[in-house]
């Protein structure tokens, strides 16, 4: 019999789908008790081999709400046949619409070029120009429009017919399409490109000293949307950006461009402080619609050691589908997709998080709850590759009192239509379908269902939205933390006064694992990452499959011995054991030699390229390493100074084996019997019948009965201080206290016998001559003496308060 995780892993490699709920509970209610949405991640391009095109028009459902394309779920009733004999105005501009598409794809060239370079000024180099090198030169603080870049290039029109009196023309003569000068196909233009790149120079606009160079990234990257505006549109093409500096001046202006200004960070966002960071937002977020809107794809290549914009520019690549990659390479294919989704009517979608943006188109399948890109079932790619993955989250609306019949099954379809590398239009469907079952009675069924993987993964990308868009990094971390708590309240159990019985499901263990190390992570965690490094983070755990996002939260440690084939281990301090290396042994180099190779085939395999590092224990790149482990040998259990410890630098231990790490994260124990504890407090509070909640809230009374009878008693003495002090105030305005003035000080004397009590206050309080000696005079009588001037109050004036 196919186990759940054999059944979850042959679905994804035959449909590039995985799911959190393998079995879905049958009402809405049910639905958010599971505490984990339903939810499943779609890879539209998995790559299969026995996945051949079918060259014919997919055949879809005759109800105009529907739309759904047949497939092994459908039930066709062949009785019923209907005609179609006329198109309805909707239908019709659907026609014409395609009909242009068609119009455009068999009219331009995809395979094309251009180059513009943007210092101080940008340049627009015409790659049409035979012989010279000729070039349109661009103010870098102008922002440019689609219509005036199209008017200055002379974008979309061809030459104008020259005059040929002594030849007779030809009425046969095949019409010429419209000559695009800076957009060229690469075999026409291989030569001028080649001496474009010879010619490139470093800008000699002199640089003051204290200055930064003069970029105008903002104005470079208008000029390439428009140019692609005016000359394909609605056609698959992309923009590359290869940045080595942030911009800093014009429309997209990160910085200042005075060294004494450092780039914004974390600490500048949270305190409202960075400058320019709203303003350039708002100007790249404005490009992206446009090419979105068109089917244009922008990378961004950054290539620094400091930051160049990227947060700012990072809706150009999560709009668009486009890559961002802070490296030097390049692998992916051409795409224009449009994804689309169809569901069971007691389903409904409620967003999806991905590499995509909305097109605004709504349908009965449509969620009122949105989470993510929400409110339509249709989005659209401007760019994918077979590792590409989309996030849908989905909410059972189905009511409680309307049960599902027995065997029923929830579908849901995803139809991607994307124009191959090869020119063709493709339309990609997958349909899946999954019981339903009552989580009264078939409780057991969901649970084995579910997906640790999946969920995890999810998680991960609703926190990150949440930090990108609503919350800020603590409140994100404490929404982390509730749902892992309401999961171990849901699913655990455990024998109550007894910790350490606590027990989860076999498929739910790793789970908790994952939500530690997400808490850790640069998706979550903003210290000691630069606002650019934290978007790059975030932007590739956005659109990456299932398993790479798994490797991101928690990476895989792999174990090299003599005895076998290298196998992964825990991310504990513990397991890692010092390399001694001894001459003349090849066994021993083909061992060392093993992870080399090994990071070599990753390198060769993922892009965006990671970073390699190769270090020994106490090396300076051994940082990279120890922040990622398991902290479960730390200062508070680790004996220093002794035989039996552990040296901080000297490496082994004789019984451990490890090296304790100095850091202030919890231990997986120690943060899940922390979670053991407010599970069990919260079962407590919500499983006793009402008596015992009576008697639990008594002894809470009690504890806290003495914290309330202080309360109660400052409370009640604050009140007699504030009456006690009124009354004396009014005693004082009638002349029962009497004021002496010696050296430059004023003292006080109580005359009233009913508030002597206040004697010292004023004797205190006396010392700080607040009263100019003219305005005294004028409001008391001064009577002299031989030593002491005795001042007495006038009767009646409340103008002047003791």
């Amino acid at each position: 019999m196919t186990t759940y995780q054999e059944y979850i892993q042959q679905n994804e490699d035959r449909d590039g789908i995985r799911l959190t709920w393998n079995v879905w509970p049958s009402s809405r209610i049910e639905s958010t008790r599971m505490v984990v949405p339903l939810g499943a991640f779609y890879t539209p391009l998995k790559e299969r081999l026995d996945l051949p095109p079918i060259q014919y028009d997919p055949v879809l459902c005759a109800r105009s709400s529907c739309k759904a394309i047949l497939n092994p779920m459908c039930q066709v009733d062949f009785r019923a046949k209907i005609m179609d004999t006329c198109l309805d105005e909707e239908e019709l501009n659907a026609l014409k619409e395609s009909l242009q598409n068609v119009l455009i794809l068999a009219s331009c060239q995809c395979s094309g070029w251009s180059y513009h370079f943007w210092k101080k000024m940008v340049q627009v180099h015409e790659l049409g120009c035979e012989g010279i090198s000729k070039s349109f030169v661009f103010r870098g603080t102008k922002d440019y429009s689609a219509k005036q870049v199209q008017d200055m290039l002379g974008l979309g029109r061809g030459p104008a017919p020259q005059r040929m009196p002594h030849k007779q023309i030809s009425l046969k003569t095949t019409p010429q399409a419209p000559v695009n000068r800076f957009l060229q196909p690469v075999q026409s233009c291989d030569m001028s490109l080649t001496d474009i790149l010879e010619e490139l120079q470093r800008d000699p606009w002199p640089v003051s000293q204290g200055k930064r160079p003069l970029r105008s990234t903002g104005v470079a990257m208008s000029i390439g949307v428009g140019m692609l505006e005016a000359s394909f549109p609605n056609c698959g093409a992309r923009i590359m950006m290869f940045v080595g500096g942030a911009c800093s001046q014009g429309p997209g202006q990160v910085l200042n461009d005075e060294l004494k200004f450092p780039i914004r960070s974390h600490h500048d966002i949270d305190k409202d402080n960075a400058k320019y960071m709203k303003k350039a937002t708002k100007h790249y977020e404005g490009l992206s619609a446009r090419a979105s809107h068109n089917g244009h794809a922008i990378d961004i290549y950054s290539n620094s050691l400091d930051q160049t914009g990227l947060m700012e520019m990072k809706s150009c690549s999560n709009h668009t589908g486009g890559h961002m990659v802070m490296g030097d390479s390049f692998n992916s294919s051409l795409f224009k997709q449009t994804f689309q989704l169809k569901c069971s009517r007691e389903l409904k979608v409620s967003g999806a998080i991905g590499p995509c943006v909305s097109t605004n188109k709504k349908d009965n399948c449509v969620s009122d709850v949105v989470i993510g890109m929400g409110g339509t079932n249709a989005w659209k790619f401007c760019s994918l590759s077979p590792s590409s993955t989309v996030a849908l989250i989905f909410e059972v609306v189905n009511q409680h009192g309307a049960p599902i019949p027995q065997g029923g099954r929830g579908c849901i379809q995803f139809i991607t239509h994307y124009q191959h590398s090869s020119g063709q239009r493709r339309i990609r469907v997958t349909t899946l379908a999954r019981n339903w079952a009552d989580p009264q009675t078939a409780i057991q069924h969901i649970q084995a269902s579910f997906d640790q993987e999946a969920a995890a993964v999810l998680m991960a990308r609703m926190a990150v939205w949440r930090a990108e868009t609503q919350e800020d990094g603590p409140d994100v971390l404490r929404w982390v933390d509730r749902t892992l708590i309401r999961i171990c309240q849901k699913f655990g159990e455990y024998h109550k006064e007894d910790p350490n019985s606590f027990r989860l499901p076999d498929n739910f263990t790793l789970y908790p694992q994952f939500m530690f190390h997400l808490r850790r992570s640069q998706f979550l965690q903003v210290f000691n990452n630069s606002p650019d490094e934290t978007s790059f983070y975030r932007l590739c755990l956005m659109r990456e499959d299932l398993t790479q996002c798994l490797i991101m939260i928690q990476p895989i440690l792999y174990a090299y011995t003599f005895n076998g084939p290298p196998e992964p281990r825990m991310l504990l301090n513990g397991e890692i054991q010092d390399i001694i290396i001894c001459p003349n042994m090849k066994i021993l180099k083909n061992l060392l030699d093993a992870p080399v190779s090994d990071a070599s085939e990753v390198l060769q395999t993922r892009f965006p390229v990671p970073r390699y590092i190769s270090t020994e224990q106490g090396g300076s790149q051994a940082r990279f390493l120890l922040c990622k482990v398991n902290p479960s040998l730390t200062h508070n259990n680790a004996m220093y100074g002794s035989e039996a410890g552990v040296s901080m630098f000297g490496g082994g231990n004789a019984s451990d084996g490890g090296a304790p790490v100095l850091t202030d994260d919890n231990m997986p124990r120690s943060l899940s019997d922390e979670e053991i504890a407010d599970d069990r407090y919260t079962s407590e509070l919500e499983n006793e019948d009402s008596s015992k909640k009576r008697k639990l809230l008594k002894n809470i009374f009690k504890k806290r009965s003495s914290i309330v009878v202080l309360a109660l008693g400052g409370v009640l003495t604050l009140l007699i201080i504030i009456i006690s002090s009124i009354t004396a105030i009014h005693r004082v305005d009638q002349g029962n206290v009497g004021v002496y003035y010696r050296n430059g000080a004023l003292l006080y004397q109580v005359t009233d016998p009913a508030i002597h009590w206040m004697q010292p206050f004023f004797i205190t309080v006396s010392q700080i001559p607040v009263i100019p000696k003219k305005k005294l005079k004028s409001l008391i009588k001064v009577e002299t003496e031989k030593e002491v001037q005795k001042v007495e109050i006038a009767k009646g004036n409340r103008k002047r308060r003791g």
